[in-house]
């Protein structure tokens, strides 16, 4: 009896030991993915032989350390290194002889799976391009990496028929010099995801959930007030947690496509506030793609800098409307510049064709009511759904 409770007591020790390198083999699996982004940013190619044989070289001086076998050592690694090299080639999903630099670089908030990705995918359907898609952590980073061309374009939310304007954006188009060149409508249908033992909606106690899809589910999410919520940086960054965490009682909001990416169980479909439920994106540029083609209608987003006075705004207004130009989006946000002169910004969104209206035009009697002004972006109009 004692020699089995022995036995058994190693065979935990082992058992241990393992569930430890499988946590540190997904650990390395992660870093592998952040490195062949940054491959794809600096054009690095995917294999690197010196490397690799440093890298072997170095844990078989290690290995004898240990009392390890060179070839167990060799063997070990060689089917590590290979599996890393097959997971960034997942990054470069274009064949060899297409160089990275020719192929546009897009960043958006990830990780593969989230609202941003599937408006970058649908970005990539919609010019009928190959584009390498770049996640990244913030809004903020975003637009870092347009600004630092490490990307050509970034994509973010700026509305939501359910949540309104996102104003984080709306903030961060103020501070930064880049242009908007296109727009993307993506339609939302959030679904409250579990692990695939979970039953019921009694079993959960932990909703994880990104602070948008919070507020576009409210009306579902009201009705369990004993649900502890946990904020995260994204929908994806929420099913990747409850996927780690392996609880019945933890739930995420996600999208249908994240179900099936991360083998998740949707436990309820379609909770919007709204059924019809869609998010605006924007594509951000550092060059200004306007296009002079009197055959399509344009939208063209203006920020206007005025005072705190709401005959300026009516002012500004009626230039639009006396020349029959539609307004599609206002949106008053507080100024964030320096100047004290200006403490409102308005967004504006017109439709137009540039045939019928120059808009150098209307820049110039706006800007003759002494109030500042610039053209955001000005960019085919997308028909095929609107907020």
């Amino acid at each position: 009896m004692k020699t089995i409770n022995n036995l058994l007591t190693l065979r935990d020790k082992i058992s241990s030991i393992d569930e430890q390198i499988v946590y540190l083999l997904s650990q390395r699996k992660k870093i592998s993915k952040e490195i062949a982004i940054e491959k794809i940013l600096h054009n690095y190619p995917i294999k690197d032989i010196n490397r690799e044989n440093q890298l072997i070289t170095n844990l078989k001086k290690i290995g004898i350390q240990y009392n390890l076998e060179q070839e167990y050592i060799v063997n070990i690694f060689n089917m590590i290194i290979y599996h890393s090299i097959q997971i960034q080639k997942k990054f470069f999903p274009f064949p060899n002889d297409k160089k990275v630099t020719d192929i546009k670089k897009v960043s958006y908030l990830g990780p593969k799976g989230s609202y941003s990705y599937l408006a970058t995918l649908k970005y990539s359907h919609q010019i009928s391009k190959d584009i390498i898609k770049i996640p990244t952590c913030s809004f903020q980073k975003v637009v870092a990496m347009v600004n630092e061309n490490l990307t050509n374009y970034g994509i973010l939310p700026v509305e939501n028929t359910c949540s309104g304007y996102i104003d984080e954006v709306f903030d961060l188009l103020q501070k930064n010099n880049l242009f908007i060149v296109d727009e993307i409508y993506v339609p939302i249908k959030h679904c409250l995801l579990t692990n695939v033992h979970t039953k019921n909606l009694n079993e959960i106690k932990y909703l994880y959930t990104h602070i948008q899809p919070l507020i576009q589910c409210s009306n579902f999410i009201s009705q369990f007030r004993h649900w502890k919520l946990k904020i995260t940086n994204s929908t994806t960054a929420a099913m990747e947690k409850i996927l780690f965490i392996n609880k019945n009682d933890s739930a995420a909001l996600g999208s249908l496509e994240g179900s099936k990416l991360y083998n998740l169980k949707v436990l309820k479909n379609n909770i919007s506030n709204k059924k019809n439920n869609i998010t605006r994106f924007i594509v951000l540029s550092k060059q200004n793609n306007y296009i002079n083609d009197v055959n399509i209608h344009y939208k063209t987003t203006f920020i206007i800098l005025i005072k705190n006075q709401y005959h300026i705004l009516n002012d500004v207004l009626n230039i639009f409307i006396k020349k029959n130009i539609v307004i599609s989006q206002i949106n008053i946000r507080p100024s964030l510049l320096d100047d004290l002169l200006w403490d409102k910004i308005l967004f504006i969104d017109v439709i137009y064709n540039i045939k019928l209206y120059p808009i150098q035009k209307i820049t110039e009697i706006i800007f003759s009511l002494k109030n500042l002004i610039k053209i955001l972006g000005s960019y085919p109009l997308n028909n095929n759904l609107c907020i």
